[in-house]
């Protein structure tokens, strides 16, 4: 279940990079929605950078690796993508495996699957600007 917090006709959500369909359905159902980027940082939460999408076998998790924390005091808006291993073409194969030809994901390719390159992490140095980035997408 989701944490979100109802302030006058404001839900605020906890930051993630790829929701839920709880998630979705939080900010379809809410009049207006923000994030709350500014909530400290945990490493115990990790929704804000994995989430999971349906595969031709079944559950796949996939996450984007996050550096390690300037300080334990810092927010889920500093933390930066970390450049472990190459994520990016897991994330991209995963979901041109497992969603292809699909309507949907014809519509969104050409949108989404560029962030899934290399130096992804030098066009989005936080994990914020990913997620921004991938939610306007």
């Amino acid at each position: 279940m989701e944490n979100k917090t109802i302030t006058g006709n404001i839900t605020v959500l906890p930051p993630v990079f790829c929701g839920s369909v709880e998630h979705y359905v939080n900010v379809s159902a809410a009049e207006t929605t923000a994030v709350d980027w500014k909530r400290r940082f945990d490493k115990r939460f990790k929704v804000t950078h994995r989430f999971a999408i349906a595969d031709t076998r079944g559950r796949l998790e996939l996450t984007v690796p996050i550096a390690k924390p300037p300080s334990s005091q810092c927010c889920w808006g500093d933390i930066e993508i970390s450049t472990h291993g190459n994520w990016w073409d897991i994330h991209r194969i995963s979901l041109e495996s497992a969603y292809g030809r699909t309507p949907f994901f014809e519509y969104y390719a050409d949108s989404l699957l560029p962030m899934l390159t290399a130096g992804v992490e030098e066009r989005f140095p936080l994990l914020k600007n990913l997620s921004d980035a991938w939610t306007d997408g």
